[in-house]
Formats: C-alpha cells, structure tokens, sequence
C-alpha cells in the first residue's frame, strides 16, 4: 500500500542526520542521553579518518569531516550539526521519543572496534568498496533494523499510529510522520502511519513495510536469500550479499580443446580456448560466439588496501 503519493513524509534521514543526532555534548545529561553515550561514535569515526587513512584517502574516500586534524574533526562533528541533533534530542525529552542505549551499543560495537582497529576490511561492501553507510552509521549493511534505528538517531518513537508528529522519529514502531501535501504546510507537523507488519497486504514494492520486510505476493514478507550458486541480479537476493558475475558479455573462440594458454590465440578457460574478450551484444560481433554475464550468489572474502593505518 503506498500511500507515499500525495503525502510528505517528515522524518531525520541519512549520513548528516545520523550525525546530526550524534552532536552535542552536555554536561549534565544522564549517561545514557544520546548527547553523551554517542560521543563515542564521533571518537572513532575521527580516528578511523586521520589515523588511519591518508590525506589523499581521507579526500576521496570519506569525506564525512576535512578538518585539519582529529582532534578538530571531532570538534566539528560535535559542533556542525546541532540544529539536525536537536531534532533527536528534543523529542527525547518531550517523551515522544526514547533513546536506545544497548541498540546503539549493540549495532555499532563491531564496527567501532574494527574503526579502532583500522580494519577498513570491515566497513567494505561485497565489492570490496567502502560503504559509507557502514562508515558514517558505523552499524553493518545487511542489519535492517540496525539501519533503521541509525537514521533516527538510535531512538524510538513513543506516539502511536494516528498520534499528532513534528517528525517521523517520534513514531512507534519505525512509523512515519505524514503531512498531507495539499496543506502546503509541513512546519505544523503531522500524523503518524504504522509500518506495514509481516503478512500485511501491500500494493506495490514501494509500501512501508517493516524494516527488513518487503512487499511480496503474501503481503510485507522477509526476503527469501539464495544460496551460493543461484542465479542473482545482486547482492540483496544472496545469501552471502555477494552476487558474483562469472563472465562478462564478451566474444569466445571457436572453443576448440586446450591444456593451457598456448593452445589459444586468446586463452584457455575450463578446457575450452576462449577468445580476447571483446564486448559484445550477440554472435554477430564475434569470430566465434558471444557469451552473456552470467551471475551467481556466491561467497567472498573481501580485502581492501585503503585506510589500514599509517
């Protein structure tokens, strides 16, 4: 069910509001007040930055501070983005919002530890590239409710479905906070809508399903993930999160038998010569024939050489 046509939906999202909900110090809030306990996030985000990454590493790869040094990059991450944390903050203590003290605990550990470690292994996608979802939320990408609680500043909304809302962090239950947009006025805030549950009747792959849900023939269902070997369009659909293309389309040989490479004009590939691996649409472009990408789900170790320490 999408009901995302006609209406806004008001909530803190992305790697700024995640930051933003991460910010301020105060001095005398409780322990657990996301003001302090979060404070730890920015430490490591900052020593992952400039103690273990170049400055030319630093510049392209992240991008999430370009302070002079670490400790002014934790200067201006707590600095830069009040006005976003507030956001997060006041709801908390207007009692339309809880902070989640053990979940932010709980999903970011591993990649604070691997931050404090300059494991950058860590923070990479399947593809061996960073992840700036891992990096900036520093919770990993396959835990949708990991994720989800990030973008709300690890709080969670108190005001249930139908309940008035200024932003969808004060929702129960990951819910949204929807204006109607023939009102034309978003300052005023709106109703919170529930998320779709497991076996939810849905419409369409856009409808609001839980986190880690998704609109399937049943209803919001969890996805059901292949194992290594099956076809795949990508990682998503993958056990592993890795969807690995075995062959690009390129042109092959005459697929006469070889032993080795020098039985070919190009190379030998499972028995079989292979030709040069021009691009390709169909057989036409080719001496021999033109083989389509193929994929499969499949497991692999991923190794990065980027920001591992200086």
């Amino acid at each position: 069910m999408n009901t995302m046509n006609h209406h806004t939906t008001v909530g803190i999202t992305g790697l700024l509001g995640l930051l933003g909900s991460l910010g301020l110090l105060g001095a005398c809030d409780p322990p657990t007040h996301p003001r302090n306990y979060t404070n730890t996030i920015i430490t490591s985000l900052c020593h992952f930055e400039y103690d273990c990454c170049t400055p030319v590493e630093r510049a392209t790869l992240l991008g999430v501070s370009q302070a002079s040094n670490k400790d002014r990059c934790v200067e201006e991450l707590n600095d830069a983005f009040g006005g976003l944390m507030n956001i997060a903050v006041e709801a908390v203590d207007r009692g339309t919002a809880v902070y989640d003290a053990e979940a932010d605990e709980r999903c970011t550990a591993d990649l604070r530890v691997a931050a404090d470690q300059c494991d950058a292994a860590a923070f990479a996608s399947a593809g061996g590239v960073l992840s700036t979802t891992s990096i900036g939320f520093l919770v990993a990408d396959n835990d949708a409710e990991c994720r989800a609680l990030a973008v709300r500043g690890f709080t969670r909304g108190t005001v249930k479905d139908g309940g008035d809302c200024a932003d969808s962090i004060e929702c129960a239950d990951f819910g949204d906070c929807i204006v109607d947009a023939d009102d034309g006025d978003l300052v005023s805030g709106g109703t919170c809508q529930a998320r779709l549950a497991a076996g939810d009747p849905c419409l369409d792959v856009d409808a609001n399903c839980q986190p880690g849900l998704s609109c399937g023939a049943d209803g919001c269902e969890a996805p059901v993930l292949a194992d290594d070997g099956a076809a795949c369009t990508d990682g998503s659909g993958c056990a592993s999160g890795v969807c690995a293309a075995l062959a690009d389309n390129a042109c092959e040989g005459s697929g006469d038998f070889c032993a080795d490479d020098f039985d070919c004009s190009g190379s030998c590939v499972a028995d079989l010569c292979v030709g040069t691996g021009t691009d390709c649409v169909d057989d036409f472009d080719c001496d021999g024939v033109c083989t389509v990408a193929l994929a499969q789900c499949a497991t692999r170790t991923v190794t990065v050489d980027v920001c591992d320490g200086l």
